[in-house]
């Protein structure tokens, strides 16, 4: 994985689905160019990473409302590396936490491989060094806050890290518990380029309370259209309509990231549903008006029948064929004995449609 502009590092992770992994293996890592200090930090991790957020992972909560963070891990490396635990603080809630790049609070960090200070603070049980300095990230200005292993590499981490923060909080001016847990990580600061092999095994965070969670509504607007196609022996009818839908949801429970997704999914859903409707509709209106037209027309036929064509027959056949058709017959042409008459007029022309009953003249001429 690219972790900086200063280098390149390629990792294995333990299990395949990231979402599930509990650790990685460093498999390659060299810096590039000729960068000082850290030039990337591989790492594993819950909350929120520069909008980054894993599924099973915790919301954004005051430290004071956190629970009993618990974590542990494993981890196994060499060469200029350093192990480290990050707790990223937050000033406030952010409206939208996968917009959430630097955070602005605090950077507060739990060195396992051992270092040269003397002990000033057990935390878990674990001997630390505390310090810190100011660093500016991204625009930003924010307390770095060290606690370092004074007993020696700590390869087997438990503890309750809320203790941590606590501690911060009442020794650096600016940090407060009141501050949002905003992400929790561990993984390796690269110093150089002698650190593959390296490797994080079993990491497990727990307890992150969500009592403090805030009501937050989630809104998402979904287009949608559909098209539907009914076919009789008479007509063809086809329907198109598209559908806008908001949804907005309030929870208190659950994730934002999940229910960002789940809100957009129940809008696009609804969106559907209503584009379908919408165009299942217009084929009822259009077929019920189409029934309706075929049924005026069948009574139409009954009531005004359509006036046959009848030029070009004999005279006898033609006045048979109107009176089936339910009209009278006024022959302007007397029959001649012995002598052929075929219609050569007719007074209303073949397809008018007038009352049942209409007396229809017809002109015959002899052939």
């Amino acid at each position: 994985m690219p972790s900086s502009g200063h280098g390149q590092i390629c990792l294995v992770n333990s299990n395949p689905d990231q979402d599930k992994a509990s650790g990685f293996t460093i498999t390659r890592a060299y810096r590039t160019g000729n960068p000082r200090g850290v030039y990337g930090y591989p790492n594993i991790g819950a909350g929120y990473e520069w909008g980054r957020h894993a599924v099973r992972s915790f919301e954004l909560v005051q430290v004071r409302n956190s629970g009993q963070p618990w974590s542990s891990v494993q981890w196994n490396a060499h060469g200029s590396i350093r192990p480290v635990y990050d707790i990223w603080l937050n000033k406030t809630q952010p409206a939208n936490p996968l917009k959430l790049g630097q955070a602005s609070g605090a950077e507060i960090m739990v060195w396992l491989n051992g270092g040269p200070r003397r002990p000033n603070v057990t935390i878990d049980g674990y001997r630390f060094s505390f310090f810190w300095w100011t660093v500016g990230r991204h625009g930003l200005t924010l307390p770095a806050i060290v606690f370092q292993s004074a007993q020696g590499d700590i390869h087997s981490f438990r503890g309750n890290l809320l203790p941590f923060m606590q501690y911060a909080a009442s020794h650096v001016r600016g940090v407060s518990v009141n501050e949002w847990l905003a992400g929790i990580d561990f993984g390796y600061e690269l110093g150089g380029n002698d650190v593959a092999g390296s490797w994080v095994r079993n990491f497990q965070l727990s307890g992150v309370s969500t009592a403090g969670y805030q009501a937050r509504s989630f809104t998402s607007v979904a287009k949608a259209t559909s098209n539907c196609t009914v076919r009789s022996g008479e007509y063809t009818v086809t329907g198109h309509a598209g559908a806008i839908v908001r949804v907005t949801r309030t929870v208190t429970e659950s994730g934002y990231s999940y229910n960002h997704a789940a809100t957009a999914a129940r809008a696009l859903s609804e969106a559907r549903q209503a584009a379908s409707a919408a165009s299942w509709a217009q084929v009822g209106a259009v077929a019920r008006a189409n029934a309706r037209k075929v049924a005026l027309a069948r009574l139409d036929s009954l009531i005004r029948p359509a006036v046959p064509k009848v030029t070009g027959l004999r005279q006898a056949v033609a006045a048979s064929r109107l009176r089936a058709a339910g009209f009278g017959v006024r022959i302007l042409t007397p029959y001649r004995y012995g002598r052929a008459l075929i219609v050569s007029a007719q007074s209303l022309r073949a397809g008018t449609r007038v009352p049942r009953g209409h007396v229809i003249s017809i002109r015959s001429v002899v052939r």
